[in-house]
Order: structure tokens, then C-alpha cells, then sequence
């Protein structure tokens, strides 16, 4: 065995952290290299000609951004519920019910707060075919 090769060899014993590291960068590395050696080959792939005019299209006509309802509608539903279940706790329990009472109050009134302006606005917003 050659002595550099030895020599290699007894340092990759010696850091098997670090031998980690490297074989993890440079396997997949060396992979993606000749993937892509191989890939020029054979010219540019169809695939890219038709991502090119996608984003001409798109450069010429850019959508309309529609912003959706759904997200707010989750958090203001799972706010209220969650404000809903702790009144129930906050009845039931014999200790700290003032506590219980006040964030139970604070889920309600973010949750209505929520469900009152930003739905609203969010609501206004998604149509766009009506003029405010």
C-alpha cells in the first residue's frame, strides 16, 4: 500500500467526526457533478425550453394576488374554541377561576377581534371583480 494512501487512511481513523463531514459533503458533491456531466451531454433538456416561456408568459401577464381566507379563518375558530373551553374550565375549577376568567376572555375578544377585522378585510380583498 502506498504510503500517502496509508497515510490517509490512519487520519480517517483517527477523526471519524470529521470523516463524517467529508463523505457527507463530498459523496453527494462528486454524485451532482457527474449527473450533471452527464446531463450536458446530451444539450439542453426540453424541460427548460418550456420553464423559459412559463416564465415569459408570466412575465407578460402577472397574476392577480388573491389572498385566502382559510388561514385566518383556522386561528380565529381555534382561538374561540380554545377561549370557549377555558369559561368551561374556568367555572369548573375550585382554584386561580380569576385567572382562568381573564385568559379565557383574552382568547374571546382576540379571536372576535380577528374574526371581525381581519376577515373582513381579507374578505374585501379576495374579490377582485367588485370595486370598493
Amino acid at each position: 500500500m502506498p504510503t500517502a494512501l496509508a497515510a490517509t487512511f490512519r487520519w480517517f481513523a483517527a477523526n471519524p467526526r470529521e470523516t463524517d463531514a467529508v463523505l457527507g459533503l463530498a459523496i453527494p458533491l462528486c454524485v451532482l457533478v457527474v449527473v450533471e456531466a452527464i446531463s450536458r451531454r446530451g444539450g439542453l433538456d426540453a424541460g427548460w425550453h418550456r420553464m423559459q416561456r412559463a416564465f415569459a408568459n408570466y412575465a407578460e401577464r402577472p397574476p392577480a394576488a388573491v389572498a385566502s381566507r382559510l388561514p385566518a379563518r383556522i386561528v380565529a375558530v381555534s382561538m374561540g374554541s380554545l377561549g370557549l373551553l377555558m369559561v368551561v374550565i374556568a367555572v369548573l375549577a375550585k382554584e386561580q377561576q380569576v385567572t382562568l376568567a381573564v385568559f379565557s376572555a383574552l382568547l374571546l375578544v382576540t379571536a372576535l377581534v380577528m374574526a371581525h377585522f381581519g376577515l373582513g378585510k381579507l374578505s374585501r380583498k379576495s374579490r377582485p371583480h367588485e370595486r370598493p
